[in-house]
């Protein structure tokens, strides 16, 4: 299976990818007794005309047609169509595949040296799935503004802006086997600002509007105390606080087999910044 896109796990941020993985299918041709065996197990005291006779009416089953045959020709092996549950969505997808790939493919006998048998289906939801989980959200480098020229500190009592330098707002990443594929797409949704000393913020979205003059933003945060009493932390040469910033992302998918946009029924995803910030307190803030 083919992946693609602008979030391809592993590849580089926003830009478009292509790899190849493989995946198992959800239902197959799986390989079973040969001739000879399963015809013993139909003759007298073998495990299946044992086990049908103590099943009750409505489980019973009847033996491959020809068996006898196949077990006298030359040998092979029989293969049955089957599915995996945990390879759909769910259970009811599971059971309307298995119904679905059993209509169109019945037993077959493959003599020794013979490939097995094609046909196997992967649902455009585990597709859909395996885009999702691929998917890599873009990292970022959080800044801040005011930023005292010397430390990077901000100042104590007035709006910090805070942003995502250089955000990627939207990813895609595609899943396509021969004759299907499905599309996720995750969108930006929201940024939550986290620090110890101010008030969190919630920035609906947007991943923060970078300083310039004249400009206005909705996602600032205000320090009500210097962390010039702090300890210094590791790597850090002055006292600081950590800033969290966590983006949250909404995905839905699409895909060639049905009209119409899906929700991915998972939690948001998630991508949490982090950066150290000094906070300076001052006596007197003029401005003009």
């Amino acid at each position: 299976m083919e992946l693609s896109g602008t979030g391809i796990r592993g590849g580089e941020s926003g830009a478009s990818g292509r790899r190849t993985v493989v995946v198992p299918p959800a239902c197959f041709y799986r390989g079973f007794l040969s001739g000879v065996e399963y015809a013993q197990a139909w003759a007298a005291g073998g495990r299946f005309s044992s086990l049908v006779r103590r099943l009750p009416e409505e489980d019973q089953f009847e033996a491959f047609p020809d068996y006898l045959v196949k077990a006298a020709g030359p040998a092979g092996h029989w293969f049955y169509p089957t599915c995996v549950l945990d390879r759909f969505p769910s259970a009811e997808a599971y059971q309307a595949g298995y119904r679905a790939f059993r209509a169109l493919h019945d037993v077959v006998f493959v003599l020794d040296g013979e490939p097995a048998p094609a046909g196997q289906v992967i649902p455009a939801e585990s597709l859909a799935q395996l885009a999702y989980e691929e998917t890599d959200l873009p990292a970022g480098v959080v800044q801040w503004n005011p930023r005292l020229a010397g430390t990077g500190a901000t100042l104590v009592g007035v709006d910090t802006w805070v942003w995502v330098d250089n955000p990627v707002l939207q990813v895609e990443v595609t899943a396509q086997i021969p004759g299907l594929s499905a599309t996720v797409t995750s969108v930006f949704d929201r940024l939550r600002v986290e620090a110890e000393g101010a008030d969190a913020v919630t920035c609906q979205g947007t991943p923060g509007t970078a300083w310039v003059e004249g400009a206005t933003t909705n996602c600032a945060v205000v320090f009500m105390r210097s962390t010039a009493n702090q300890d210094v932390k590791d790597g850090q040469s002055l006292p600081t606080v950590t800033l969290t910033a966590t983006s949250r992302w909404q995905a839905s998918w699409t895909s060639s087999a049905t009209p119409g946009v899906n929700t991915v029924m998972d939690d948001p995803q998630t991508v949490v910044y982090t950066a150290e910030i000094p906070v300076a307190e001052i006596q007197t803030l003029v401005t003009t």
